[in-house]
């Protein structure tokens, strides 16, 4: 169910590097993911080749969700928590909604760890277990706003 009780710095570097390089070869892809956003047909008349860029996009943001699950092992809900809140708040193009996520999700987690932590105390509870309830109470309430 996924824990971050990692101890030191050693375990972390290489998926820094990779998720750090992961984000970087992403900003320059920010004009063509906008244009894909409008529309497929859109984005291929102004010269974005968009199944390329598909390809790319989707190697790099697997091999950033694999070097994190490689180390915390499978979160749920957090991916999916961070934008659609993100979102709620208001941010709206592209880039903010990449910062507002990281954040919420980072908030998010966090505020989930320190409840799997201590609710239970003296024994612990993995952390996976709670993000899961919550992003699930979360999906549920947005289910049935919409309807």
């Amino acid at each position: 169910m996924g824990g971050i009780q990692i101890i030191g710095w050693d375990p972390l570097l290489p998926a820094l590097i990779t998720l750090g390089g992961t984000l970087l070869v992403c900003r320059f892809f920010l004009q063509d993911l906008k244009l894909i956003r409008c529309g497929t047909l859109l984005a291929q008349s102004r010269g974005v080749p968009v199944q390329s860029v598909r390809l790319i996009l989707f190697s790099l943001i697997s091999l950033a969700v694999a070097s994190s699950v490689s180390i915390c092992g499978p979160i749920g809900f957090v991916g999916l928590f961070g934008p659609h809140m993100a979102r709620m708040t208001g941010a709206r193009g592209e880039g903010e909604v990449l910062f507002a996520s990281t954040m919420i999700g980072g908030s998010m987690l966090t505020l989930c760890d320190v409840a799997a932590r201590t609710l239970w105390a003296p024994s612990e509870i993995p952390v996976g277990i709670i993000t899961s309830g919550v992003g699930a109470l979360f999906f549920l309430w947005l289910l049935l706003r919409r309807s």
